[in-house]
């Protein structure tokens, strides 16, 4: 079942979504420099205690197979288990809304007037996305948080020149290199490897008080490009627990 052309792969790319001082580089005092990877994870894991829920509207222009598609997203997440997106085109028509929330996935398409539904499990996530993640790992995302494949060995170090903390993590033919600015801890860079061969590259550019203005996916694999503009983004209070529930109608519905 074709849904859309991954064009949710967009939402892997809003990943740093919170604060940066710019794109100066800003060394960071060997003194005040964590030192390894558990202090490290200690701060990531407070940063999504800081993050229970998020909105947000970005422009998003897609290019698969010669294939160009304009449209802005709408998203909406919140711990530990809901999350909304809906996928608007240029001329301000709705094209869809996918709603995960819990143990339930459902998806409606506009212009057919259908209804997916089904269980949040991994097979169904990745019908919609062009990583295999779990619902709390792809909330993550969206809080600044890099998902991180299941490692064998690692390496943590300071990059001098660009102030980065890098953390690589290797399982046997699989490799994941993620970059995060050591002033502010927001993720600059993440890469996945396969065999050597780069499968997935996503970067960041034009940062302002709050966020990464530009970003860029490149899945490999599927030869999908992606830029996204955001136009904003927020951490309100609350979002109404409406905002979850698909609003189905008379439409026509099927398993998924």
């Amino acid at each position: 079942m074709k849904i859309i052309p991954k064009i949710i792969a967009m939402i892997v790319l809003i990943l740093q979504l919170s604060g940066c001082a710019g794109d100066k580089i800003i060394q960071v005092k060997e003194a005040d420099r964590v030192k390894d990877i558990e202090s490290f994870f200690q701060i990531i894991s407070k940063k999504r205690e800081n993050t229970p829920r998020i909105i947000a509207e970005a422009g998003v222009d897609t290019f698969q197979k010669g294939e160009r598609v304009r449209g802005v997203f709408m998203l909406m997440t919140e711990r530990p288990y809901s999350f909304r997106l809906d996928t608007i085109s240029p001329f301000e028509q709705p094209i869809s809304t996918l709603i995960i929330k819990d143990k339930d996935i459902n998806f409606y398409e506009f212009e057919k007037n259908r209804c997916y539904f089904g269980e949040t499990t991994r097979e169904n996530l990745n019908r919609f996305l062009p990583m295999e993640l779990t619902l709390p790992q792809l909330i993550d995302l969206f809080s600044g948080i890099a998902p991180m494949i299941v490692y064998e060995n690692y390496q943590f170090e300071y990059d001098e020149k660009e102030a980065l903390y890098k953390i690589t993590l290797i399982n046997g033919e699989q490799k994941e290199i993620i970059s995060y600015i050591a002033a502010t801890f927001q993720i600059k860079k993440l890469a996945l490897y396969n065999k050597n061969k780069k499968i997935l590259n996503i970067s960041f550019d034009e940062f302002n008080s709050k966020y990464a203005k530009k970003i860029f996916f490149e899945d490999f694999k599927n030869d999908i490009k992606i830029k996204l503009k955001i136009k904003s983004l927020e951490s309100p209070e609350s979002i109404e627990s409406e905002n979850f529930i698909l609003q189905k109608g008379s439409c026509k519905e099927e398993a998924l």
